[in-house]
């Protein structure tokens, strides 16, 4: 089992709420993908301290998110404050774009006719 000590935790707390995504953060930290998917399956069972570290985890990303959205409410240079919301919450934040289908005009008209 993965041993999550305090030091991880608060390492990965301050680098999630300065803006480092949950995978740096955790791979900076030593969890990597198969001590991650561990500690979901032990938070999922409601195991402490995993279920905390999880919790905290979304805890963190929102404040962080809420950092951002400050800062462009406050700063002459937001612009990486937006910058770093539509990277990290492209849901929430990113560039919408619309796909729209055009039809599409075929002259095959007078070919068809050509080979009559």
């Amino acid at each position: 089992m993965f041993r999550l000590t305090s030091d991880i935790v608060n390492a990965v707390d301050a680098a999630i709420r300065s803006g480092v995504t949950r995978v740096r953060a955790l791979k900076t930290s030593g969890i990597g993908a198969r001590e991650l998917k561990e500690i979901q399956q032990l938070a999922q069972g409601g195991v402490e301290p995993f279920w905390s570290f999880i919790k905290g985890l979304h805890e963190a990303e929102a404040a962080a998110e809420a950092t951002f959205v400050a800062t462009i409410g406050k700063s002459r240079d937001w612009r990486a404050a937006a910058f770093l919301l539509e990277r990290r919450f492209p849901e929430e934040w990113g560039q919408k774009s619309e796909c729209r289908e055009e039809p599409v005009q075929h002259h095959l008209d007078g070919d068809v006719r050509r080979h009559e």
